[in-house]
């Protein structure tokens, strides 16, 4: 137990480093699609000046960028302070699961009892749940891909990957609104599209 707690707090500094990377990512290549009609569905009404739509697109693109090149800087130095404790502590882990006895609770059982709990607390999804969902599902995942391979696990797995995926994208989108509401303005037709 304390060998995982350990690999746990190395896991989660790395993940909060490498969080806002890959985010930059997405956004990166939403913001790239974002005037292809097939993204973000059918468009209001209301006449757009494709122009500016294209300048407010190249500014939140140029602004996405800067950000990610910090992100990754901050990424790179944390990943070389992190690399050998974090490489202890995750074999001091592997070790001790060895050690369980063959009596535990299947990752199948254990997975599924975790996306009912996380389900009861969590209440309805909503904005401000969206996140922690979408973490949930991710660690119920993550869980259930340790099962050994039966057609039960492979479609429990497979109904939390698209879960997660559908949270994903919804948290995608709006994060990129809000940037796009910060770097074009809140009146911005490219933070209206979006």
């Amino acid at each position: 137990h304390r060998a995982s707690e350990k690999a746990l707090r190395q896991l989660k500094k790395l993940r909060r480093l490498a969080g806002p990377v890959r985010d930059l990512d997405v956004h990166h290549k939403l913001a790239q699609e974002v005037l292809e009609p097939e993204v973000l569905g059918p468009r209001p009404r209301r006449a757009r000046d494709p122009e500016a739509l294209k300048q407010e697109q190249q500014q939140l693109q140029h602004f996405l960028e800067q950000k990610r090149e910090q992100a990754a800087e901050s990424l790179q130095t944390g990943l070389a302070k992190r690399e050998i404790r974090l490489e202890r502590v995750l074999e001091r882990t592997a070790a001790q699961l060895d050690e369980l006895p063959d009596s535990a609770t299947d990752a199948l059982t254990t997975a599924q009892r975790w996306v009912q709990r996380s389900a009861d607390h969590l209440g309805a999804l909503r904005p401000e749940t969206l996140h922690d969902f979408r973490k949930e599902t991710k660690l119920a995942r993550y869980v259930s891909e340790m099962q050994a391979p039966s057609p039960a696990a492979r479609a429990f797995t497979r109904k939390l990957l698209a879960v997660q995926d559908a949270i994903g994208a919804w948290h995608d989108v709006d994060l990129l609104h809000e940037e796009a509401k910060a770097v074009c303005g809140k009146h911005a037709a490219l933070t209206d599209l979006l």
